[in-house]
């Protein structure tokens, strides 16, 4: 039974990791980012996922979303099907919006919460165009490589900290937290600058598009902006 379980919860994960690049994909195939549908429900006066929480989905990392996600996603989805941009007041905006097209399956066929929420579970599968490309090899890092991108990132974090008014100590704790509980002691130090990456830590950790510690650093950036 445990053994069972643990394959179901495998599926699952995996699921939840294969919706969430969906949603960049298709963000991306809109020259969306992650403020955008936000900032346009702000405007027209509807529910919306903060960024924050559509970084979570979009890295994989949401395994019990609530439902109001997939019917705020729809409901995004329902005003492009339906070219519905009222209420938008910013023309840059309406521009972006208004050239967006909606989140549609092989038929054609707009996709509403129901839809959302079956493929986050994996009983529906990603759309043929809001599948990801084949994905990159690994960069081959050495010692010298992985001790530049922990420079990079650790530059990363201090300029974000700076742009927000944030202590070091402060900005090192809560950027940490984005990691895995497993992967959290080796990026901490690393972002303190106690200990770069080794290459062999590196190994693993690119997620076909970028470097895993990117990412983390990326969905502390958007927590902390929308905070």
């Amino acid at each position: 039974m445990s053994s069972e379980y643990r394959y179901i919860e495998a599926k699952q994960l995996e699921a939840g990791q294969e919706f969430g690049r969906m949603l960049r994909r298709w963000r991306e195939l809109n020259n969306w980012t992650q403020y955008t549908a936000y900032k346009w429900a702000k405007e027209a006066g509807f529910e919306v996922m903060a960024p924050s929480t559509l970084s979570v989905f979009e890295n994989g990392k949401a395994p019990k979303p609530r439902p109001e996600s997939f019917f705020a996603l729809a409901e995004v989805n329902r005003r492009l099907a339906a070219k519905d941009f009222s209420g938008v007041r910013t023309r840059a905006l309406k521009d972006l919006i208004s050239q967006a097209k909606p989140l549609v399956d092989d038929e054609e066929r707009v996709w509403g919460p129901a839809e959302f929420w079956s493929c986050h579970l994996g009983l529906l599968p990603v759309p043929s165009a809001y599948q990801a490309p084949a994905v990159p090899a690994q960069p081959e890092v050495d010692a010298t490589e992985a001790a530049k991108l922990s420079e990079q990132w650790r530059g990363q974090l201090a300029q974000t900290a700076k742009q927000h008014g944030i202590g070091v100590m402060e900005a090192l704790s809560s950027a940490s937290k984005a990691a895995p509980v497993k992967q959290r002691q080796a990026f901490q130090a690393m972002l303190a600058g106690f200990e770069p990456y080794s290459a062999e830590q590196l190994q693993g950790m690119w997620d076909g598009e970028a470097w895993l510690p990117q990412r983390w650093l990326e969905e502390w950036s958007t927590k902390t902006s929308a905070s």
